[in-house]
C-alpha cells in the first residue's frame, strides 16, 4: 500500500473516531441539559405537595385535594409511608400501578428512570408494552414525626424523540463529513508526499552517467530536506570515486602501452635470429600471441576511459554514406579472404551531426564482430534508412547466434559469448561495451537480436542531431 493511502486511511480513522467521541460527550451533554430542563418545575411542584398534601389521612382515605389538583392533573405522583409501602398514586396517564424505584433514602434527590409501560395504557401502545423514560425528583419529609416519600415524575417521550431525531441527525452529518474528510486527507498526503516523490524520481535518473546531477533542495528545514542533502553527500561521494576509478583505468592503460610495445619489438628481434633453438622460438611466439591480446585489450581499456572521461565530443556535420562505405571497402578484403559475401544497402547523403572518429570506431566493432562470429560462405548485410530526424543502422550477420543469457549480456564490460577467449576471435570483451558508449555518447538506441544457431542483428538508431536525443534503451529478442 502506498504511503499516500496509509496516511489518508489514519486521517480518516482518527478523525471519525476522535468525531465519535466528541459526538458522544456533546451528546451526552444535551441529553443531561434537556432532563435538567424538568428539574425546577419538578421541584416547584414537589413543594406544593410538601406543604398540601394531606399526609394525615390514612391510604385509601387520601382524595385529591382542590389545592394540589393542578399538580396531581400534570404529573405522576406517588406517596410512600414507613417502610416504603404506598400511601397514594394517583391514576394520571393510566400507569398507577408502576412503581418508580427510591434510589436515595437519606436524602432528596432528582433522577431518570426507564419503566416498561404496560399496553393500554395512555403513554403506551395499544397493543404492546413499551420503555418510556420519566425524569423523577423525590423528596424525603417528616409528618407527625413519620417519614414519608414523595416522587413526582414526568415522562419524557416528546423530549427523547427530539433526541433521537437529533442523533439520527447527527450520525448523518458524522457520514456526510466521511467524503470531504477522506477527500482532504488524501489531498493533504498528496501534498505531504510529493516531496518524496521527486525524490524518489530524481535519485531514479542518477546512474553512474549522471552522477553529477543532484536532488534540489527545498526551502523548508524539514526530514525530506536532511534526506534531500543525506542523497546528495552521498552522489558526491560516489562521483568522486567513479572518477577516480575511471581516471586510474585511463593511466594504467596509457602507461601499459609503452612497456608492452618494448616487449613486443623485443620478441619479434628474437624470433629473427637463426641460433635459437625450434622450441624456444615457439615459446617465444606463444608469448608474442599473448602480448598481442594484452595490448588489444589494453588499447580498449584507453578507448572505453577516454569515452567515458571525455565529457564533450567533437561535434561535427558530415556525411555518414561516405563513412560506411570506407569501413564496408577496409573489410571488403577481410571477407573475401574468408568467403564471407557483404551486402549493403546504404542510402546517398545522409548528414549527421556526430563525432566522426568515435562513430567510425562504432561502425569498425560492430563489423569486425560481424565477420569475426560469421560462418564459411556466410553473408554480412548493411542496411540503413532514414527520417527526418532519425537514421537507423541495422548490421545482420549469418552465423552460431547468440543465446537467450548472452543476448542480455553482451553489452557488459568483459563479456564474451565466445567463452574459450581463443586469440583467432582477438576480442577482449570490450567491443559492445565502447559500441554502447558511442551510441549513449550520442544520445541513440542500440538493441541487439538474434536466433541461436543461424543469425545474429544489431539495430543502432541514431539521431541526426544529439540535441534532440533518444532514450536509451537495451534489450535482446
Amino acid at each position: 500500500m502506498k504511503i499516500r493511502h496509509k496516511i489518508t486511511l489514519w486521517v480518516v480513522g482518527v478523525g471519525l473516531l476522535t468525531s465519535l467521541v466528541l459526538l458522544t460527550v456533546v451528546f451526552n451533554e444535551i441529553m443531561d441539559e434537556a432532563h435538567e430542563i424538568h428539574d425546577p418545575e419538578l421541584e416547584a411542584a414537589g413543594r406544593t405537595l410538601t406543604q398540601h398534601f394531606p399526609f394525615e389521612k390514612q391510604p385509601g382515605q387520601i382524595e385529591q385535594e382542590n389545592l394540589i389538583r393542578p399538580v396531581l392533573d400534570h404529573y405522576w405522583v406517588k406517596v410512600y409511608g414507613s417502610g416504603r409501602s404506598p400511601v397514594y398514586a394517583n391514576s394520571l396517564w393510566g400507569i398507577s400501578e408502576v412503581s418508580l424505584d427510591i434510589e436515595d433514602e437519606e436524602d432528596d434527590d432528582t433522577y431518570t428512570v426507564s419503566v416498561f409501560l404496560p399496553a393500554g395504557s395512555v403513554l403506551a401502545d395499544d397493543d404492546e408494552s413499551s420503555e418510556m423514560s420519566f425524569r423523577v425528583h423525590m423528596i424525603r419529609v417528616f409528618s407527625n414525626g413519620e417519614p414519608f416519600w414523595i416522587q413526582i415524575a414526568r415522562p419524557l417521550g416528546e423530549l427523547e424523540e427530539e433526541m433521537r431525531e437529533l442523533l439520527v441527525i447527527l450520525i448523518i452529518g458524522l457520514l456526510g463529513a466521511v467524503g470531504p474528510l477522506v477527500i482532504g486527507s488524501y489531498w493533504a498526503a498528496g501534498r505531504i508526499v510529493r516531496p518524496i516523490a521527486v525524490i524518489n524520481r530524481l535519485s531514479g535518473e542518477i546512474n553512474d552517467k549522471t552522477l553529477s546531477q543532484r536532488i534540489p533542495l527545498g526551502n523548508s528545514r524539514d526530514e525530506l530536506h536532511e534526506l534531500s542533502r543525506s542523497l546528495n553527500r552521498m552522489f558526491d561521494r560516489l562521483q568522486l570515486s567513479f572518477e577516480k576509478q575511471k581516471q586510474f583505468l585511463a593511466n594504467a592503460s596509457h602507461d601499459l602501452k609503452t612497456p608492452i610495445a618494448i616487449m613486443r619489438l623485443f620478441i619479434e628481434d628474437a624470433m629473427q635470429r637463426q641460433d635459437l633453438p625450434e622450441s624456444f622460438k615457439n615459446q617465444l611466439m606463444d608469448q608474442g600471441n599473448a602480448l598481442l591480446r594484452m595490448e588489444r585489450l589494453v588499447r580498449a581499456l584507453l578507448d572505453l576511459s577516454v569515452l567515458n572521461l571525455k565529457e564533450k565530443q567533437e561535434m561535427q556535420e558530415f556525411d555518414l554514406a561516405v563513412l560506411l562505405t570506407e569501413v564496408v571497402d577496409e573489410f571488403s578484403i577481410i571477407c573475401d579472404a574468408s568467403d564471407i559475401r557483404i551486402e549493403t544497402q546504404i542510402p546517398e547523403h545522409l548528414q549527421v551531426v556526430g563525432d566522426k572518429d568515435t562513430l567510425r570506431r562504432m561502425v569498425i566493432n560492430i563489423m569486425d564482430n560481424a565477420v569475426k562470429y560469421n560462418q564459411e560462405k556466410g553473408v554480412v548485410r548493411l542496411e540503413v534508412s532514414a527520417t527526418a530526424d532519425t537514421i537507423q543502422l541495422s548490421l545482420y550477420n549469418t552465423g552460431p547466434g547468440i543465446q537467450g543469457e548472452d543476448l542480455e549480456r553482451v553489452f557488459e564490460q568483459f563479456y564474451r559469448v565466445e567463452k574459450s577467449r581463443a586469440l583467432e576471435y582477438g576480442g577482449s570483451g570490450l567491443g559492445l561495451t565502447i559500441v554502447k558508449e558511442i551510441v549513449r555518447h550520442h544520445k541513440g538506441q542500440v538493441i541487439m537480436e538474434s536466433e541461436p544457431g543461424a543469425w545474429a542483428r544489431i539495430r543502432i538508431t541514431l539521431p541526426r542531431h544529439p540535441e534532440q536525443g533518444l532514450e536509451q534503451e537495451e534489450s535482446g529478442l
